[in-house]
């Protein structure tokens, strides 16, 4: 049973500085803290948003603490230019920009050594009838991710869809949507990065969704959480364990070696204990994927017996 490779949300651990020197020594905290829970290797980095302190200074601190970068992720929202729309923007000004964003946060992530960037489509889309021209915004979309993916082909592009957002329909909403893009796109180095809660909202089967994607070796990188059918974020599998199990044996089946970010927030208790949790329940429901009887299951699925399929999950799950 091979390791997972694990990452965590630095925002939960990171504490705001007034100064340079306070902002460095809150920075270097967070990493600190972060380090010393067993089985997290890495962090994902919202840009710019916890780029606090210089970039090379970043990089020395994560060295001295032995931690990766597992992602670098270009938040939009945190510019009030793509307000209306970023990289699917009727205006090519505004779209232009939105690609060197996009550029801008690629040349971070290559300073950490990291090879994965996703892109949130939370910008772009629409919220009225007849605001916006719809094959138009899908064709901007497909010309714009294009030139970032062709720019920077040692990068691979995670596209994460969400069902909405603001504006209140996003372009790209559901997991069908997202491989017909990548299909559009047309670049080997376009590829989704699939949040479990996003799934859940828009009332998908997780599995089913994961699977299109690791199908057409399309999953790049992976944000688990858990979900009461909205994008609540808090720890995985709180609620939905059985689709949670589901999705690590699909793990199991493809042999995803990419990363797991844990994208949940901190409702309650401290960040670290919220970490720790969140890394005990994947290596848990990672053993109980590997223990899955493979054989077993497909004979079942071959006699279509869902109640002995149901029975040999619920025997594994609550021993």
């Amino acid at each position: 049973m091979k390791k997972l490779r694990l990452s965590a949300r630095i925002q939960s651990f990171l504490k705001k500085g007034e100064t340079p020197e306070e902002c460095k020594k809150a920075f270097d905290e967070a990493v600190e803290a972060i380090s010393k829970i067993d089985g997290i290797d890495g962090v994902e980095l919202n840009y710019p948003t916890v780029f606090t302190i210089p970039v090379e200074d970043m990089k020395e601190i994560f060295e001295k603490y032995n931690l990766k970068v597992s992602a670098v992720n270009p938040r939009f929202y945190e510019d009030k230019l793509f307000k209306t729309g970023a990289l699917a923007h009727p205006e090519k000004e505004i779209r232009d920009a939105a690609i060197k964003f996009v550029n801008d946060s690629v040349s971070a992530s290559r300073v950490f050594d990291c090879d994965i960037v996703n892109i949130w489509i939370n910008r772009d889309g629409h919220t009225y009838p007849f605001e916006r021209d719809y094959s138009l915004l899908w064709k901007n979309f497909v010309d714009s991710m294009q030139k970032v993916a062709d720019n920077a082909k040692d990068i691979k592009f995670g596209l994460e869809y969400k069902y909405e957002q603001s504006p209140v329909k996003t372009l790209v909403r559901d997991a069908g949507r997202t491989v017909v893009l990548i299909h559009e796109i047309d670049r080997p180095n376009v590829g989704a990065n699939m949040d479990y809660n996003h799934s859940i909202m828009c009332q998908e089967c997780p599995g089913e969704a994961y699977e299109m994607f690791l199908s057409r070796n399309k999953l790049f990188n992976v944000h688990l959480n858990d979900s009461w059918y909205y994008d609540d974020d808090i720890m995985v599998g709180s609620v939905t364990p059985v689709s949670l199990l589901e999705v690590f044996y699909l793990f199991r089946k493809y042999d995803y070696d990419g990363w797991i970010f844990f994208d949940t927030k901190v409702v309650s208790g401290t960040a670290e204990d919220e970490c720790r949790e969140n890394v005990e329940t994947v290596q848990q429901f990672w053993r109980l994927a590997n223990n899955i009887d493979l054989k077993k299951l497909e004979e079942l699925r071959a006699k279509e017996d869902v109640c002995a399929i149901k029975k040999m999950i619920r025997e594994l799950l609550f021993k």
